[in-house]
Order: structure tokens, then sequence, then C-alpha cells
């Protein structure tokens, strides 16, 4: 199984400094909350 990524496309890609980006993503197969995410090597929580 893959590892999610996140990607900007041409038209999004630069922030000015200080806002903040929020992302969703797609996923295939059966429904399940993960037990562990990564961000750039940085545990993230499950909300």
């Amino acid at each position: 199984m893959g590892c999610p990524q996140a990607k900007s496309l041409d038209w999004n890609g630069s922030l000015a400094a200080g806002p903040s980006a929020g992302l969703g993503f797609n996923a295939n197969g059966p429904a399940a909350t993960p037990s562990a995410f990564t961000l750039n090597g940085t545990a993230c929580t499950v909300a």
C-alpha cells in the first residue's frame, strides 16, 4: 500500500508568508481510520 502524498498544482504552488493551507485526499479501498500518519517524518494525530 502506498503512502499519502500532497502536491501543489501549477496555479496553487505558492503561499505568502503567514497563511495556512488545508488539503484533503481521495482513497480507494475499504474505509478505515489510519492507525498512524506522518508528514515530513513528524507524527500527526488522527481526528
